[in-house]
C-alpha cells in the first residue's frame, strides 16, 4: 500500500445557498416556495435537519424531484 502525506483541503461550506433561502423562508413564514425543480428528494431532510425548515419532494421524470419549502413559527410551548 502507498501512503500519500498531505495536509486535507480547507474546509467547504457549501451551504451559504441554502442559507440564504432558509432566510428568505423565514421572511415569509408559512408561505410554500418551489426552491428547486430538479433536484434529489434527500435534499428535503437536510433542510429539515439542518435550518428547521418544513420540505417535501414531489417526483417528476427521471428520478428527480421538485423540492418546495417552507418555515413555520413555532408557538412557545413547542420551543
Amino acid at each position: 500500500m502507498d501512503i500519500k502525506w498531505e495536509e486535507p483541503d480547507a474546509t467547504r461550506r457549501g451551504n451559504g445557498e441554502y442559507a440564504a433561502l432558509a432566510d428568505a423562508l423565514k421572511a415569509r413564514p408559512g408561505e410554500w416556495a418551489l426552491v428547486s425543480e430538479n433536484s434529489h428528494a434527500s435534499v428535503t431532510g437536510h433542510l429539515k435537519r439542518r435550518y428547521g425548515l418544513e420540505a417535501v419532494a414531489r417526483e417528476t421524470k427521471g428520478g428527480r424531484a421538485k423540492i418546495y419549502a417552507r418555515f413555520v413559527e413555532q408557538s412557545a410551548s413547542k420551543k
